[in-house]
């Protein structure tokens, strides 16, 4: 099982080692928080401030209970000394504050494959499990790895991954043609403590091939309830890596292998596979998000996209309406939505409300496994999935667009996609 070490998320033998290295005696949470923000901050090159004024760290709820001598004396200087941080000092309204940064050195730790960033997680790979089981709470659970769907899933996530590792994932800079660029959104949490502030989110940061970290699979599998071996993998599963939550317009500049890349995808793929479970054909030019009614509630496909599988993943109707009171709609208006909805997607009428969605997941992603396993026989090319889409080289494209109709078909033969 997933060993998530500390409530900072920093893997437990990456503290260790820099406690050995700062001569700390005690290998705690609060030396693994600090280490977690500077990881942080060396995958997406960026300043972090740091207030160095001893009477800010008396209040605990800025610092996570960090004291002064702690972070500063014992371990931003320290690091700064051997080399481990770049530092800038100067003055932030009226504290005493520094700019610091890992330096090479610091990144040199984490430039093999065997850390990466899973979810809000640092993770040594060495012994890490990308099967996670996780309960309704969204807490790991622990399980037998003599499971024999686990083996066999384990195997394939870790070729999938080999190849990922084996490969150049670069960014290039769209205007230049060259380098490597990339905005830094690759993590849905931004949030840095009070005592680690982020210097410049936004701001252009070069990328090396230490890239591919960005893009090392895990599975997520949901439990809820049932017993026997077949509960626990029946639910979910989809493939996740952090640099997955990166805008479409930004993963457009990833290269593999030094080759511009394109990325094919499956189109309304839940929808069209409830069409599918139904027997139905999905209407040919079809877009499940953009009916009249919907758009005229709400003009934003993403925003409707959203709120469609969200209803599919409800298990009941008033959690449905809870969901949308939730989003901003009033009572009326939450169900004149549904109404256009369904009006618009009539074959969705059996399945909005029944919590289908972790099923749709877990069928997508069997297909997802069959496609990049069947990608990497073909090709022995890297292959990156954004859970319904395919990141290749452009060389490839006909290839993959080839293997994603083979599965589909496989998967529903009576329907074409």
């Amino acid at each position: 099982m997933t060993k998530y070490g500390y409530s900072h998320k920093m893997s437990g033998d990456i503290v260790e080692h820099f406690t050995d290295l700062l001569g700390l005696k005690t290998n705690n949470s609060r030396i693994g928080f600090v280490l977690y923000w500077l990881f942080r901050s060396s995958l997406s090159n960026t300043w972090l401030r740091l207030p160095r004024n001893e009477s800010f760290y008396n209040d605990s709820s800025k610092t996570n209970g960090i004291s002064y001598k702690l972070m500063i004396e014992k371990i931003i200087d320290p690091l700064t000394d051997l080399g481990y941080l770049e530092t800038i000092p100067g003055n932030h309204f009226s504290e005493i504050q520094t700019l610091i940064k890992p330096s090479v050195l610091f990144d040199q730790i984490f430039s093999t494959s065997d850390f990466i960033l899973v979810e809000d997680a640092v993770i040594h790979v060495k012994g890490y499990n990308p099967i996670v089981v996780r309960n309704p709470n969204k807490k790991p659970i622990s399980f037998s790895t003599s499971n024999r769907e686990f083996r066999r899933m384990l195997k394939n996530v870790n070729i999938i991954n080999a190849k990922i590792a084996s490969s150049s994932i670069t960014f290039i800079q769209e205007e230049e043609g060259k380098g490597g660029t990339y905005n830094g959104s690759y993590t849905t949490n931004t949030e840095y403590p009070h005592c680690l502030s982020e210097f410049a989110a936004n701001q252009k940061v070069s990328f090396t091939n230490s890239a591919k970290h960005l893009f090392h699979l895990y599975r997520i599998f949901n439990k809820r309830g049932g017993k026997g071996k077949e509960a626990l993998f029946n639910l979910g599963g989809r493939f996740y890596a952090s640099g997955q939550n990166m805008r479409k317009s930004e993963r457009k500049n990833i290269c593999i292998n030094g080759e511009r890349t394109t990325e094919l995808d499956f189109s309304n793929l839940h929808p069209r596979m409830l069409a599918a479970k139904e027997g139905i054909e999905f209407p040919a030019k079809h877009d499940t998000y953009t009916g009249e009614k919907m758009l005229e509630i709400d003009p934003n496909r993403e925003n409707n996209k959203e709120l469609v599988n969200a209803l599919l993943s409800c298990a009941t109707p008033p959690q449905m309406m809870s969901m949308l009171h939730g989003k901003g709609f009033k009572e009326q208006a939450a169900q004149a939505y549904i109404e256009a909805v369904l009006e618009h997607n009539p074959w969705l009428s059996n399945h909005i409300g029944k919590d289908v969605g972790v099923l749709l997941q877990n069928v997508d992603a069997k297909m997802t496994e069959k496609i990049m396993l069947r990608f990497i026989k073909q090709t022995s090319s890297a292959i990156l999935p954004v859970h319904d889409s395919y990141i290749v080289q452009e060389k490839h494209e006909e290839l993959l667009r080839k293997i994603m109709l083979e599965v589909w078909d496989e998967q529903y033969p009576d329907v074409s996609m």
